[in-house]
């Protein structure tokens, strides 16, 4: 019994000793495979940091290259509704504003007054100097001028070089003296302003096309070649077919936009500026209205008038006659804004009964000895709707950088005007657009979506002027050829919405008294009333007498500071 207890205890002895040794082999097993995890993490994450140096981090900028900011920054802006009920407010439910937050990450928050009231609630909030918006539509110069002289507004010239790069490369390519004519005469720039792209719907001669068929004529080229055209109109008589003697050869709304066209051909360079102030190329300013090119120019339009080509009531015109004449099919050749071809077209008889077809034909400028036969059109660089910075805004450089990118940016500019390629248009292979139709049949119109002309400053490109005549492709075709064709040269004195105390002086003065003068002697002219060579001397001394040297004074300090 000893021997068998002896026995027993012994195996439980060994099988102790092989537990134990069974454990130490596993607890040796388990350290070595947790160091063998444990180096593998390591080797696992050094290879992670190695390929995390290798490639480089992406930044914000890189990740989203059209935001202007990293974290979302909201901008207050205060402006008006509309210019009319069919321009809806601002609002960030339409699809233009909410897509543009997403495209800068910059979120508005819109304070929004009626525009039939503007003028005296935007003056009012200036004058109260209480708390005003980030981005204020200031809309009238003189406005803007008094919030910048309050200290009121950001002056944008310290934020032009870095933040309106997109405004900068625009008007540079167009040769535009933009921050210039908006600066006041210390060189402050309290204000960015809307801008119609001149190119586009100019006022140019526009031939009734009918008429030129029956003539078998072409479009002419040269002055000789034009008023060789306004006579063969004259001579062929009745090319309406409506049996009267009716026909008016040359017209237009006012006498003023015959200036701004048929000048060109006797080199006089202005363009709606009735002032008529040059500046040469040895940068001395001279006035337009007592050269002798003024005075062929005058001649030439007497014997047009004395001769019955250009309208005997050209003196007391306005486009609601004009209208009227062209309804009638009575105009062979009238000067006008471009887009204005296909809409008095459609008033002609055969405009009523097919509105989208080319009754009208789109004319470029007339080259003559008096321009080296080198024909142009004056750009017209007017400004209009004046916007400003708060000076006490949070975020200044946001806020500029943002209403550049609103103004010029080329994405943002199509799609305020046409909306996303692939949704609202496709892109032709020429380059031209065709709008998509929607489920409902209609196409995209950009004051639906809060696009178009906007309440804040815009430029008026060709895509917004076109876009209203995509059933006229003829039209189209011919603006783009005008374009192409044309040469467009800007005004030598800036136009400037601020003048220093002095030339204010003068502008009161003398501006308005000089210019009714020009007017009347002008229109006395053409007429035949006064005698070009002999009233010459007497209306060259009654000009000076009401103060032409002080406007040419005027200007030359304008064009001195600007240059």
């Amino acid at each position: 019994m000893k021997k068998y207890a002896a026995l027993l205890l012994c195996m439980v002895l060994i099988v102790s000793l092989l537990a134990g040794c069974k454990s130490g082999e596993t607890e040796q097993q388990t350290e070595q495979q947790t160091q063998q995890q444990t180096e593998q993490q390591q080797t696992e994450q050094q290879q992670t940091e190695q390929q995390t140096e290798q490639q480089p981090q992406v930044s914000w900028q890189e990740a989203h290259p059209t935001w202007l900011c990293e974290d979302k920054t909201t901008l207050s802006v205060f402006t008006y509704d509309g210019v009319n009920a069919n321009y809806l407010p601002p609002s960030n439910d339409l699809a233009f504003w909410k897509w543009l937050e997403d495209y800068t990450n910059v979120h508005i928050e819109w304070e929004v007054a009626p525009y039939e009231s503007y003028r005296d609630v935007i003056t009012s909030k200036i004058g109260g100097g209480g708390d005003l918006a980030d981005i204020i539509m200031l809309r009238f110069p003189a406005v803007k001028n008094d919030a910048g002289e309050n200290g009121l507004l950001l002056d944008l010239s310290e934020y032009w070089d870095t933040c309106f790069t997109n405004t900068k490369a625009y008007f540079e390519d167009l040769g535009i003296l933009y921050k210039e004519s908006l600066s006041t005469p210390d060189g402050s720039l309290y204000a960015t302003a809307t801008f119609a792209h001149p190119a586009d719907n100019h006022l140019m001669l526009i031939y009734n096309t009918n008429w030129m068929k029956e003539l078998g004529a072409e479009i002419p080229s040269t002055l000789d070649e034009f008023t060789d055209l306004l006579y063969k109109m004259k001579e062929a008589g009745d090319l309406n077919g409506n049996g009267k003697d009716d026909e008016i050869i040359l017209t237009s709304a006012n006498v003023t936009q015959i200036d701004s066209v048929l000048g060109n051909a006797f080199n006089l360079q202005t363009y709606l500026n009735r002032t008529k102030c040059q500046a040469g190329e040895d940068g001395v300013v001279y006035n337009e209205y007592t050269t002798d090119n003024m005075k062929a120019y005058l001649q030439y339009l007497n014997k047009l008038y004395t001769d019955g080509i250009l309208d005997h009531e050209i003196t007391t015109m306005n486009y609601d006659i004009l209208a009227e004449k062209c309804a009638t099919d009575r105009v062979g050749v009238y000067i006008c804004y471009g887009t204005f071809a296909v809409d008095y077209g459609q008033l002609t008889p055969a405009g009523v009964d097919d509105p989208t077809g080319e009754y009208y034909t789109l004319g470029l400028p007339l080259g003559s000895e008096y321009n080296n036969f080198d024909p142009f059109y004056v750009l017209d660089s007017g400004f209009s709707m004046h916007t400003g910075v708060n000076a006490n805004c949070a975020n200044p450089e946001i806020a500029c950088r943002w209403l550049d990118v609103l103004y010029a940016d080329p994405t943002v500019l199509e799609v305020r005007c046409l909306g996303w390629e692939g949704e609202t248009f496709t892109r032709n292979a020429d380059g031209s657009v065709t709008l998509i139709p929607f489920a409902d049949g209609q196409v995209w119109q950009p004051e639906n979506f809060g696009g178009g002309q906007i309440s804040l400053p815009y430029i008026q490109t060709s895509d917004i002027l076109n876009l209203p005549y995509t059933d006229e492709p003829w039209y189209l075709e011919q603006a783009e050829w005008v374009v192409e064709n044309c040469k467009f040269i800007p005004a030598s004195i800036p136009p400037v919405s601020t003048y220093t105390e002095e030339e204010n002086e003068i502008r009161s003065l003398y501006e308005t008294d000089l210019v009714s003068g020009y007017l009347e002697y002008r229109d006395k002219f053409i007429m035949g009333e006064y005698d070009v060579d002999e009233k010459w001397d007497e209306y060259s001394n009654t000009l000076t007498q009401l103060g032409l040297e002080e406007v040419v004074a005027m200007y030359q300090s304008i064009y001195d500071r600007t240059r």
